[in-house]
């Protein structure tokens, strides 16, 4: 005899617990916070995801850790709640946190060197007990993981003290960080914590790995390949020229063509909380001077006025309809003056935002991609590295190479 839905649905509650199973109705849909840019939350679809794991990848010093600290100031600012941050790498700096707007007191640090004595280092296995204790908590917006090429396993540890720095661990992390993931996930820690939870991972050359004449070695991630099969959303970061200014320094002294930022783009190269993947923006990341990180007036007035939200005719600027900013519909002068005027006008700032964030929500539908976006005066993104190459275009170059070898080899066995 056939059961209803009704009866399978109380059969499986009585054996389980109620609301086992459910109609996909009733879930709630995806919450997001900010990134911190309007760019990259329209990028994503929203901003990060909350109660989702988020794999950020680039190479060194491409802004990985930067990302994760603007998204942690956020979340302080618009829902006072703290963060977390696993320092493998012991090089978080509390005074760029300040800069960045933040609240240091609001950032807990967990580092190596904290560990006491008889618990022992850091290892991975340490950190996912810890971790899985403030997933529990749900008391924190964002915990970032910085990063997977500086943890170390108990296992990998143990083997090197008893058999030598010769012996082989290969492998041996990225066991652990799969490991820890199917725990993570498995058991909902992460979906009931309301957390967004970072992982910053190093790209590296694939030393010793295939490659095809004339191409550079292929870039090879650290942690294994479980990171990106768990993560709800990736983005790849990519550092592209640096910036240079005049810079004031403690003695007051002015030191001349100091780099002070650089042009950072981010690719969504997974996202599984909407169907917006692909996406790029490209905003400029400031580490020196009287802005750090993201300088988010001037990126709302760049992008009000690429939009055309603002409209910008000669030299004069007008309004959206219906906005009176200081008595004046319109005003007179560039962009740096719309900057001073939104930092000048929270109510301003924040009505403009919207309506901008609308109008680049359609652009992005229509293109996956903002035009010229915080590029100014430059006509294109350039990356930073020379030797860098786009992965998909290095993947289809691969398959082109392999299928010239087959018909090559095709061809000499007719012959």
């Amino acid at each position: 005899m056939q059961q209803s839905i009704a009866d399978i649905v109380a059969e499986c509650e009585k054996a389980f617990g109620k609301g086992v199973l459910v109609p996909a109705s009733q879930l709630k849909p995806r919450e997001y916070r900010s990134s911190g840019s309007i760019a990259l939350d329209i990028a994503l679809g929203g901003g990060w995801g909350k109660s989702t794991i988020i794999d950020v990848i680039g190479k060194q010093s491409a802004g990985k850790t930067l990302l994760f600290e603007m998204a942690a100031v956020e979340a302080q600012r618009t829902e006072n709640k703290p963060s977390v941050l696993f320092d493998f790498e012991g090089t978080h700096d509390p005074k760029r946190f300040k800069a960045l707007g933040g609240d240091p007191a609001g950032l807990l640090l967990v580092r190596a060197e904290n560990f006491s004595v008889e618990v022992g280092p850091m290892f991975l296995e340490w950190a996912a007990d810890m971790l899985k204790l403030q997933l529990r908590a749900v008391t924190f917006a964002c915990i970032g993981m910085d990063s997977t090429a500086a943890m170390v396993s108990k296992a990998e540890f143990d083997i090197k003290e008893s058999k030598g720095e010769e012996a082989s661990t290969m492998a041996y992390t990225a066991r652990g960080m799969a490991s820890v993931l199917r725990q993570l996930v498995g058991t909902g820690l992460v979906a009931r914590s309301d957390a967004s939870l970072f992982f910053m991972s190093q790209m590296r050359d694939n030393i010793g790995g295939r490659t095809f004449k004339g191409q550079p070695p292929a870039d090879k991630r650290t942690g294994g390949r479980a990171l990106p099969f768990f993560a709800a959303s990736q983005v790849e970061v990519i550092r592209g020229d640096t910036f240079k200014a005049d810079v004031e320094n403690d003695n007051g002294y002015v030191e001349k063509d100091t780099e002070v930022g650089h042009e950072t783009k981010v690719r969504v190269r997974k996202n599984k909380n909407n169907a917006k993947q692909g996406r790029v923006c490209s905003f400029k990341l400031y580490s020196e001077g009287s802005v750090v990180g993201l300088d988010r007036y001037d990126e709302l007035a760049q992008l009000a006025i690429l939009t055309q939200v603002v409209v910008k005719s000669g030299s004069w600027m007008t309004f959206p309809e219906g906005f009176i900013v200081n008595g004046l519909t319109r005003m007179q002068g560039g962009k740096d003056k719309l900057r001073d005027l939104l930092e000048g006008d929270p109510g301003f700032f924040g009505a403009l935002s919207g309506l901008t964030r609308q109008a680049l929500d359609l652009q992005m539908s229509a293109t996956a991609m903002v035009p010229e976006v915080l590029l100014g005066e430059d006509d294109g993104f350039r990356p930073q590295d020379d030797d860098y190459r786009d992965p998909d275009e290095e993947l289809m170059d691969r398959y082109d190479a392999l299928e010239r070898e087959a018909t090559n080899a095709e061809s000499a066995t007719g012959e």
